[in-house]
């Protein structure tokens, strides 16, 4: 029998927002003024060169083109994807490129619990050698850590934002390990 829960097949996705951080806000402000020193770099360079007219045109087009393939990179989204009890999580740049950070079956994990104060305690005692973050966070999300260890014995650990629906697709696949 299927349901809505990602089991039998029936996928069940969703997509968060990075936080705007310093680093991002910092990105953007430097494209910005990249985009600013460019515009008055071409126009004074055309002006001083006697081109004339017709290739200030071009600046406004150069300029679009320029700003279509650098202001994606400040626009960072992370996709969770649940299949049959497997966990996927991409990083998504500008609404195009996608990149797999993770795929692990929500069965493998030894513990999934609530990312508060006592983390830092509950990692130090798995010792992970492999730290994932998804510095993500939106409507509705719960920031939660799940404790695994690869398929190469490595321990590793992530810290993810999880809605109601990941949350029940969790407690399906792996009661044991979520705790509260």
């Amino acid at each position: 029998m299927t349901s809505d829960l990602g089991m039998g097949g029936i996928p069940f996705e969703y997509t968060v927002a990075a936080q705007s951080g310093a680093k991002v806000r910092f990105k953007r402000l430097l494209l910005i003024l990249v985009y600013v020193v460019f515009t008055a770099a071409s126009v004074i360079g055309i002006a001083l060169s006697r081109l004339g007219a017709p290739f200030i045109a071009l600046v406004p087009l150069v300029l679009w083109v320029l700003i279509f393939l650098t202001w994606r990179y400040t626009k960072i989204e992370y996709e969770y994807s649940f299949l049959a009890g497997v966990m996927t999580v991409s990083r998504i740049t500008g609404n195009r490129a996608r990149k797999v950070i993770v795929t692990v079956a929500v069965s493998e994990a030894d513990s999934i619990f609530p990312d508060d104060e006592r983390t830092a305690e509950k990692l130090a005692r798995f010792r992970p050698e492999n730290v994932l973050v998804v510095p993500a966070a939106g409507s509705g999300t719960f920031p939660y850590v799940m404790l695994w260890c690869d398929k190469n014995g490595k321990r590793c650990a992530l810290r993810m934002q999880l809605i109601e629906g990941s949350l029940k697709i969790v407690k399906t696949y792996n009661r044991a390990a979520l705790s509260n």
